[in-house]
């Protein structure tokens, strides 16, 4: 998403050499595009602490991440779960007000799932702060915030369904 405009996002594919073409919906796109395209990874990337290979929609032959490369996608995926944490605790407080060590251990419970740590660490998606982004929502609605639930479960419909 860095180097393309917004109409090629789903249809470029290096002149016909790679099929990594995007394959996820709309709402990721925009977030890859934050994530490629802020003051941070401009930074890293002048001071060559960042390759720009990471960012670039390079050919199946030559498609190789160097550790640098592998280092900024882990760490994203590591800030992006804040939003997971947030989420868990304020759900699960929310579900249970007067029992602390329930709601305690509810969190980490959801904080713990090991499908998010292989799923979203190893292969560098975003579930987890998808995850995160529905338990704001259970605590909006749990606090009586219907309106700010319905306009987190948009964000997540259009995210999932943007695509189709």
């Amino acid at each position: 998403t860095r180097h393309l405009p917004l109409d090629q996002w789903y249809y470029d594919d290096v002149d016909g050499t790679t099929v990594h073409t995007l394959d996820y919906p709309p709402g990721f796109a925009y977030f890859e595009y934050v994530l490629s395209n802020n003051p941070i990874t401009t930074y890293l990337l002048s001071r060559g602490w960042l390759d720009e290979r990471c960012l670039a929609l390079l050919g199946d032959d030559d498609n190789a991440p160097s550790d640098s490369c592998v280092k900024f996608q882990r760490t994203t995926v590591l800030i992006s779960d804040a939003v997971l944490y947030v989420g868990a605790w304020l759900a699960a407080h929310a579900v249970n007000p007067n029992n602390g060590q329930k709601a305690f251990v509810a969190a980490v419970l959801v904080c713990a799932n090991p499908g998010l740590f292989l799923l979203d660490h190893i292969h560098f998606q975003y579930n987890a702060m998808l995850l995160g982004i529905l338990l704001l929502s259970i605590w909006s609605l749990a606090r009586g915030a219907a309106a700010s639930a319905l306009k987190s479960t948009e964000l997540l419909k259009w995210d999932v369904l943007g695509a189709f």
